[in-house]
């Protein structure tokens, strides 16, 4: 299979007998030349330069991988490194090697997707908060490399800038790309959100939600009744987004009529919030609630309680006469100028006071409890 010149931007048949004739100029393909033919530097400098190539022409998909995979269901994801694609499962093995004894920072597959999107605009709190705290699979490359997702991403932190809400993003965006990879599994027209947005595949979405959340048609029942629920509410704001975008003729909404997309988005809207309720969400409501009913609740002893309480005043009286033998052994110290003996005292003052604190932090927060029945014994 041909390569990809890196200089020459154009696919060769011959990539060495090209290099060398056309661009010995270069300081890469000088040192090329400057190697024994047939030596092992001469043979990795030359496949660095080709991975360099090939990941120039793949415009985020793999152009030629360094190694095939033999599980088609295994992705392709480029070394940040050397650039060459190796199979997502077996990509660590190589980044070892690659890096060469130095201490690999992150996952090898999280590393190799962010690799990918290095030439796409992103907003920079999601690229840097966000996208590494998602799991590196299928589903969060489908969602880093959608537009539509990526910019729901985005809108979400900007209106919940919490930090515990970095998660709750994540989670969004995976939902949304699972919903996106279901969908096209039913129709495989559907390339991206964008392309799905529309009011004839309202049902596809219903059925998509379905499967997603685990719904068993025999029992009537979803496994998964929140994640039914809470789609609507990402759906409907994907289609905001996708309005907006139409507006500003951003892409990949430049050919798109906006008056006439705006109206079938409008009409997507209306359908998830008049019939989404009967399809989907009001039976999964129930569910919820069912299942929270049939919770088992589990209360504590009050034996239980009683020895816990035992235990921690315990401790607490342990140190605090600890502190107070410390106190006395520490004024000693000091007239006599022991030094080391100083140190020590100080230091198992901290540990007794550390345990002191918590223990009596302990006792607080079980004394605020709100059944009656579990602080009658502090």
């Amino acid at each position: 299979m041909p390569d990809y010149c890196y200089y020459y931007e154009a696919v060769v048949l011959n990539f060495g007998r090209h290099v060398l004739r056309n661009h010995m100029t270069e300081k890469d393909v000088a040192e090329i030349s400057t190697k024994p033919v047939g030596s092992k530097e001469r043979r990795e400098l030359f496949d660095n330069l080709r991975r360099k190539g090939n990941f120039l022409a793949s415009g985020g998909k793999c152009f030629k991988a360094v190694r095939q995979t033999y599980v088609l269901e295994r992705t392709l994801l480029p070394c940040d490194n050397c650039l060459g694609f190796f199979s997502s499962k077996l990509l660590y093995r190589h980044r070892k090697k690659c890096l060469k004894g130095t201490n690999p920072v992150g996952s090898a597959q999280a590393a190799g997707q962010s690799k990918l999107l290095s030439n796409l605009k992103i907003d920079s709190r999601l690229k840097e908060e966000v996208f590494p705290r998602m799991r590196p699979d299928k589903i969060s490359l489908e969602a880093k490399n959608d537009p539509l997702i990526r910019a729901f991403g985005t809108r979400y932190l900007k209106t919940h800038r919490e930090k515990h809400f970095i998660h709750v993003t994540s989670r969004k965006m995976r939902e949304l790309s699972k919903i996106l990879l279901e969908m096209r599994k039913l129709d495989t027209s559907i390339t991206t959100m964008f392309s799905g947005l529309q009011p004839k595949f309202f049902d596809m979405f219903v059925e998509a939600t379905k499967c997603i959340a685990k719904y068993d048609a025999e029992k009537d029942v979803y496994h998964s009744p929140t994640f039914a629920m809470n789609i609507c509410t990402s759906l409907k704001m994907c289609c905001d987004i996708a309005i907006t975008f139409a507006y500003k003729k951003q892409a990949p909404y430049v050919s798109v009529s906006s008056a006439t997309f705006e109206a079938d988005l409008k009409t997507l809207i209306h359908l998830f919030e008049t019939n989404w309720s009967f399809e989907v969400s009001s039976h999964a409501a129930s569910n919820l609630n069912l299942n929270k009913w049939n919770k088992v609740t589990i209360i504590s002893l009050a034996s239980d309680l009683k020895l816990l309480r035992q235990h921690l005043i315990k401790i607490a009286d342990n140190a605090l006469q600890n502190l107070k033998k410390y106190k006395n052994e520490i004024a000693t110290s000091i007239v006599q100028e022991t030094d080391n003996t100083l140190q020590s005292k100080i230091k198992l003052g901290f540990n007794d006071y550390n345990k002191l604190i918590e223990s009596v932090y302990c006792r607080v927060i079980l004394l605020n409890r709100k059944r009656s029945g579990e602080k009658t014994f502090f």
